[in-house]
């Protein structure tokens, strides 16, 4: 009885895991900054910019640069109704910082239609009317 018991954990641990790709936190993104389309909007680009039905989980700490105004690093699962609805990866390359993103089927991120796509994240001071640090309304880099 002892070893169904353990057993039994040991399993539900493993499936539930398996949502983030195998072990917790480590899911795989299909792309990488330089092999991402571009994203086409900007929702969950910013943990502090969704609505109030929307959680918000740090699978891994967000980190920031040095004056704290852009986003170098971290891993953010977003749900909604119970379902994950988006899955961020934060990081930097030559060209500064970026979000890789992927929006999830009815909670599946791996899902044969789930997309996945980066934005540039641009490390501009930008507070909102709650006086939270946001990205900025436009692209500073645009004509």
């Amino acid at each position: 009885m002892k070893s169904l018991v353990l057993l039994l954990s040991f399993a539900a641990l493993l499936f539930s895991c398996k949502k983030l790709g195998g072990k917790k936190g480590d899911f795989e993104f299909p792309c990488d900054a330089s092999t991402c389309e571009v994203c086409g909007d900007d929702n969950y680009n910013n943990p502090d910019g969704v609505g109030s039905d929307v959680k918000v989980y740090y699978v891994e700490p967000i980190t920031r640069s040095a004056d704290g105004l852009c986003e170098t690093g971290g891993f953010v699962k977003y749900l909604k109704n119970g379902k994950t609805v988006a899955l961020v990866k934060y990081g930097t390359d030559e060209d500064g910082s970026y979000g890789i993103k992927t929006i999830c089927v009815n909670g599946d991120c791996e899902h044969k239609n789930a997309s996945t796509c980066t934005f540039r994240v641009y490390c501009t001071e930008i507070h909102d009317s709650d006086g939270r640090l946001g990205p900025p309304e436009t692209d500073p880099n645009a004509n």
